[in-house]
């Protein structure tokens, strides 16, 4: 006689297998962090992105990239995170997967009170450095000078990234679309 014991999972129940108890909570140092957007790479790697609050009044872009059992992925800018300054206020709120694995980051930069901010791309190679191939340092924002603009989602068309956002004409605020290549 053979027993055998099933143990059946829930759906919605957190995945044990993965990082010993299903969650992972990620320190970057400074104030406090956000984990704001996830990208799934090709090979099953996971890439979040997301603000680093630092003490005081400023923040900068946080990305780590975690192995498929829930690991920081050490081939990734040597302990599987990275921080990318762009201004006095990053916020990285979105991410995406190149085809050829290049990272492609969204989001804004802001003045220190946040009444005016800019929208901001960044683009990191497969091992998390900033691809300089990007507009000579990896890092690109956009001011329309006249107002307030900024981005909150992109997707990737092809070779271009195309991002929705707000542009604030001094009166009101608009809903803004910007195709980058």
């Amino acid at each position: 006689m053979m027993i055998y014991t099933v143990a059946l999972v829930a759906s919605g129940d957190l995945v044990t297998t993965f990082i010993g108890d299903g969650k992972i909570i990620q320190s970057f140092g400074g104030a406090a962090h956000d984990g704001y957007d996830v990208a799934v790479q090709s090979d099953g790697k996971i890439v979040v992105v997301g603000p680093k609050w630092l003490s005081g009044s400023s923040s900068d872009f946080a990305i780590a990239r975690y192995n498929t059992d829930g690991s920081l992925d050490t081939t990734f800018s040597g302990d599987g995170r990275q921080v990318v300054n762009i201004g006095a206020q990053d916020q990285a709120l979105a991410v995406a997967i190149q085809t050829d694995g290049k990272i492609v980051l969204g989001g804004q930069t802001c003045n220190d009170d946040f009444s005016i901010c800019d929208v901001a791309l960044a683009r990191l190679n497969t091992d998390g450095a900033l691809d300089t191939t990007f507009s000579g340092d990896g890092k690109v924002t956009t001011d329309f000078g006249l107002g307030d603009n900024g981005g909150f989602n992109f997707t990737l068309q092809g070779s271009k990234v195309v991002v929705t956002g707000y542009w604030h004409d001094g009166t009101s605020y608009n809903a803004a679309v910007y195709r980058y290549n």
